[in-house]
């Protein structure tokens, strides 16, 4: 159990690093790209693997229920503030907002990790 754990501190460290890395490979900067646009779907992954081995049940009911909410939540915002919606700009804010959150969802995962076991 303690090499899972260890494993899933490292994953937390690792996983920037890794996008970067491709970020700064592939020259992706073009594309209007940067490494926490890749580095979402890499935690989104870890958060889910971590909580079922962890758990007793996976954390990927409550991600997913907290990312729709914030969808909905921009698409309000952005219906009320515009009137209008531009599904480029709410995909490209749903990312970046979606990053944010599964990377803190992440973080919290490894800390009740080591509070639970």
């Amino acid at each position: 159990m303690i090499l899972y754990k260890f494993f899933a501190i490292a994953f937390l460290i690792l996983t920037p690093i890794f996008a970067f890395i491709i970020h700064r490979f592939f020259s992706l900067k073009y594309l209007g790209l940067n490494f926490a646009d890749l580095t979402f779907p890499l935690y989104f992954i870890e958060v889910v693997a971590v909580s079922a081995r962890f758990f007793t049940h996976s954390f990927l009911p409550y991600i997913t229920i907290l990312l729709s909410l914030v969808a909905i939540i921009i698409t309000i915002q952005m219906l009320r503030k515009a009137q209008s919606f531009k599904f480029k700009r709410f995909l490209k804010l749903f990312w970046r907002i979606s990053f944010f959150i599964t990377s803190l969802f992440y973080l919290g995962t490894v800390i009740l990790i080591f509070i639970v076991s």
